[in-house]
């Protein structure tokens, strides 16, 4: 009878505290409910994260204000980032993709880049008329797009939540809403020092435009316009020839261009994204094994690709030992046509499968060895351009205190940083990585030069004297939708100004 009491009591007790617990979690629901916020991100202990952006007071006030005082913006998009259409026929080249369409030879043609033996490649006639920036990526099957892929979409639409508007294209009237952002969309596959002279042109139209609109709307006469430029990848290429040497090309002599402040003093603030600042690996990869845009569509062949010279100039330069040999590590010299020659690399390649491509891309030569010929001169024009060019960009950049510069880019991704080749085939027997955005190292973004020299050396070593840096967790193109570019960079546009800007302030507070 004991041992059942004990027992008893011990059930009573148990059910007891059971329904003592219920009732006060019931309670603390209840009380809950009635508090006019449960807000414990007010708490010291509070640890929660958040990908939302909240504008400071001062910075929502700018929002409103349209005035001469804010810079424009020109977006600068990057390698593959432009629509083309065929000059003749206005059909799409690049930007509209299909299953159907990117798996026919003749549509590769059509994307090549025109090879003309003995004419320079800045005189080269391109066979296709640049149609915007890309927006949005969409591929298609049977007619139906499938597949949406952001591109620089995100990028302008959240630069309007900044206050920047975009005018209609071919509109210049609305431009007269301040302050404006403009997409600046060139021909990607052609010389990068060839580009910045449309670039050039561009900022000169804009300027132009707004000089008009400032004078008719402020009384401001030949106002010193200035832009503020957001250049992604290839684009940060173009931005910072045109900060050093202005809107001059790459000297014929195989020269380095005389430094220029035409760019400079048109441009104020310089925000760089996920630039290759000496070149990425996947470059070599590519003109060796072909470009596959998306999985499950066909490769587009390295002999396309190698007719594009944007592609060697954003090939590593020799020295950053981003090309080695398996055998003793020794660095590979990639800008040697001979080289390419001996590995069949790309144009260089003299097989049946490379020729036939060769005959879609020049159906008037009927010869093969004519045909190898152009191919082969259109290859070492490239190789020695780019060569040219990287000499040139290495130079350290000289300090202009009215043009700021800063880098956004990408840490948390394995990213190719060096190709280890077989010296007897030339193929790729290995690929070593390292932090980046899936596609640029950081190092390269940085121009860190620690990365290839052999000394102990502790702090950055960059001929680019960066402002400010911003590391964001995010992929090459997927920068654009991180929390840390915009929270970072509405800091850049909306607070930071540069001397030029305080001192105007300063000026109109005195009045």
């Amino acid at each position: 009878m004991a041992i059942c009491f004990e027992w008893g009591q011990k059930k009573v007790l148990i059910v007891k505290n059971l329904f003592k617990t219920i009732f006060r979690s019931l309670y603390i629901v209840i009380a809950c409910s009635f508090l006019p916020a449960c807000d414990t991100t007010k708490t010291y202990q509070a640890v929660h994260k958040s990908d939302n952006i909240l504008l400071s007071e001062p910075e929502l006030k700018l929002l409103n204000h349209r005035h001469f005082e804010r810079n424009p913006i020109i977006v600068i998009h990057g390698l593959l980032g432009g629509k083309l259409k065929d000059c003749e026929s206005n059909d799409s080249i690049w930007g509209d993709f299909s299953w159907r369409k990117m798996n026919r030879d003749s549509y590769a043609a059509k994307l090549a880049l025109p090879m003309q033996y003995g004419t320079p490649l800045e005189d080269i006639k391109s066979n296709a008329e640049v149609d915007g920036i890309l927006d949005i990526t969409t591929i298609a099957f049977r007619n139906t797009p499938l597949i949406y892929l952001e591109s620089y979409e995100v990028l302008i639409k959240n630069l309007a939540k900044f206050g920047y508007y975009r005018p209609e294209k071919g509109n210049v009237n609305d431009s007269a809403i301040l302050p404006p952002v403009y997409s600046f969309s060139y021909d990607w596959r052609r010389d990068i020092s060839a580009n910045v002279l449309e670039l050039h042109k561009f900022i000169e139209e804009k300027e132009r435009n707004l000089q008009k609109l400032y004078a008719e709307r402020f009384g401001l006469e030949n106002y010193n316009i200035k832009f503020d430029i957001v250049a992604h990848s290839m684009g940060g290429l173009l931005t910072r020839y045109y900060l050093q040497y202005g809107p001059q090309l790459l000297p014929a002599d195989g020269s380095i261009p005389q430094r220029s402040k035409i760019g400079s003093d048109k441009i104020e603030k310089v925000i760089i994204v996920g630039t290759p600042n000496f070149g990425y690996v996947d470059t070599l990869a590519e003109l060796h094994d072909g470009l596959v845009l998306y999985p499950g569509l066909k490769a587009i062949p390295p002999e396309i690709i190698g007719t594009f010279s944007s592609y060697y100039f954003m090939l590593p330069p020799y020295g950053t030992n981003s090309v080695v040999y398996a055998d003793n590590r020794e660095e590979v010299d990639i800008f040697d046509i001979e080289l390419w020659k001996k590995y069949r690399w790309g144009l260089a390649n003299d097989s049946e499968k490379s020729d036939r491509i060769l005959q879609l891309l020049l159906p008037q030569i009927t010869e093969k060895s004519e045909r190898r010929k152009i191919a082969l001169e259109h290859l070492e024009k490239n190789l020695k351009k780019a060569k040219q060019f990287h000499a040139a960009m290495k130079k350290n950049m000289p300090i202009d205190r009215n043009t700021r510069l800063y880098l956004f880019a990408g840490n948390s991704f394995e990213t190719n940083r060096c190709l280890v080749i077989d010296r007897r085939s030339g193929k790729i027997a290995d690929k070593i990585s390292a932090s980046g955005d899936g596609k640029v190292t950081l190092s390269s973004a940085l121009y860190d030069r620690r990365a290839f020299k052999n000394n102990r050396q502790l702090f950055m070593d960059s001929p680019i004297k960066w402002d400010a840096i911003y590391n964001c967790g995010a992929s090459h193109m997927g920068i654009f939708s991180s929390q840390e570019f915009w929270a970072n960079l509405s800091l850049v546009l909306l607070s930071e100004g540069t001397s030029r800007q305080k001192k105007m302030e300063y000026q109109n507070l005195d009045k």
